[in-house]
């Protein structure tokens, strides 16, 4: 996550093998707004240049990470 995301979760501008994107802030209203089903999947399935981690991480590994994203990086 620390890759893309940063350890402070703002995202930004990431270079990766040449591949420039653009990576959403955790902090930001709209993504801050998203349900967690809709995180879950994002997280399962990839978006856009997020690759998918479904055979990288359990159903709670999954659930623990969202918990750990609303609750550090979004205050909730």
């Amino acid at each position: 996550c620390v890759l893309c995301h940063k350890e402070n979760g703002e995202g930004g501008e990431v270079d990766i093998e040449g591949d420039k994107f653009k990576v959403p802030s955790f902090k930001n209203e709209k993504v801050a707004a998203l349900d967690d089903k809709k995180y879950q999947r994002v997280i399962e399935e990839g978006d856009d240049k997020m690759p998918s981690f479904k055979k990288k991480l359990s159903p709670e590994e999954i659930a623990g990470l969202i918990k750990y994203i609303r609750k550090d990086f979004q205050g909730k």
